[in-house]
């Protein structure tokens, strides 16, 4: 150790951490040629690292492919997606049993990216999704035949169940990983989504509050018991739990619209667009809520300010077929039926299928 070359290590480390720097800086500008430029050099740097001196020091190989994956692979920026597919694959080309590189491609799978790999017969692949499914499973059992042990493993095998929609093996898997790690607040989270999904509320109910007794701040858990509460129709445990999300999130836009729904559900309109108001104050942008807010007083025959509401909407975005549909029912009751014929169409050019439907209905073109 006497003969190390520290000097030369400190200049590789301190070159390889400035090309770190600059790929982050150069990501939050949404330069991400030059992200990927600089984090390149980074790896190469890291390499160089891991080969000169992993004899001789203790900087372990595992321990530069972890900060190599901390950095791309597992997603704390958001490169394109295909080269984070790259990226993982170096990881694993380097240490084949790094389980974090196989998290991660997992979770790529199921977000909207599909690699084109021979471990799954293509011949046989018909439905993309079933695809992202079937590449993830392959990526989560990687990990379980490195470790048969590993409760991530299991939730992360239990995540491309759910997504393929067989609820009951992701609920298999997600029990065995909270059996070997009982802290896995996300497992209670995602098998009481897996429980719902298939109707069985009360045990989805019961998962949501362990994992509330495991962190009583986990957002996701907190809102889920709003929104199944409120799906039951159990308005006062809803507002208990849409109200504590708030007090973690008051940004929270769905726990707006959860209490509003709430208190629509109570037929206590005028306190329900106070909840709908404040979505506006976060987002004033936000169409959809002025589509609520329009449907509100709808339901109490205030037309002209219904009207207004859906009017404000499409000047958000004019794109939003819902809206014209809405108007058109607006003209319907003042027996214009010239100009709700006028809407239907232009809301079913849109997309909106309760016009298409009508007016496919009456033979009408458009």
């Amino acid at each position: 150790r006497d003969n190390f070359p520290w000097l030369e290590f400190r200049r590789v480390l301190f070159r390889s951490q400035s090309d770190y720097y600059k790929a982050f800086q150069n990501y939050k500008k949404e330069r991400i040629k030059d992200t990927i430029e600089y984090y390149s050099q980074y790896y190469n740097f890291a390499i160089d690292l891991s080969n000169i001196y992993f004899d001789k020091t203790k900087l372990s190989k595992e321990n530069l492919i972890a900060e190599y994956n901390d950095f791309c692979g597992l997603m704390k920026i958001k490169l394109p997606l295909d080269y984070e597919f790259e990226s993982l694959q170096r990881v694993i080309d380097l240490k084949p049993d790094y389980k974090e590189a196989y998290y991660a491609l997992s979770d790529l799978c199921l977000n909207n990216f599909i690699p084109i790999m021979d471990n799954i017969r293509k011949d046989n692949i018909r439905n993309m999704d079933y695809r992202k499914g079937e590449e993830s499973i392959y990526y989560s059992k990687r990990v379980i035949s490195i470790d048969v042990q590993d409760a991530l493993g299991y939730w992360s095998l239990g995540n491309a169940y759910y997504f393929k929609k067989e609820y009951e093996k992701a609920i298999e898997n997600y029990l065995t990983s909270i059996k070997l790690n009982g802290k896995l607040k996300e497992a209670y989270l995602n098998v009481g989504n897996a429980y719902e999904s298939i109707g069985f509320n009360e045990n989805a109910v019961k998962y949501y509050k362990n994992a509330l007794q495991l962190d009583s701040n986990y957002l996701f858990a907190t809102f889920n018991l709003g929104s199944i509460y409120l799906k039951i129709k159990d308005y006062t445990n809803a507002k208990i739990y849409f109200n504590k999300v708030l007090n973690i999130d008051n940004t929270h836009i769905l726990a707006y619209f959860g209490l509003a729904n709430c208190l629509i559900g109570e037929n206590k309109y005028t306190e329900a667009l106070i909840y709908y108001n404040k979505v506006l104050e976060i987002d004033k942008n936000n169409y959809e809520v002025n589509i609520l807010i329009g449907d509100l007083y709808l339901k109490q025959n205030l037309i002209d300010e219904a009207m207004k509401q859906y009017n404000l909407a499409i000047d958000i975005c004019e794109y939003i077929g819902s809206a014209y549909e809405r108007i058109s029912r607006i003209y319907l009751i003042k027996g214009d039926y010239e100009k709700q014929i006028e809407y239907l169409k232009i809301a079913a050019k849109r997309g909106n299928e309760i016009a298409i439907n009508f007016l496919k209905s009456n033979s009408i073109i458009f």
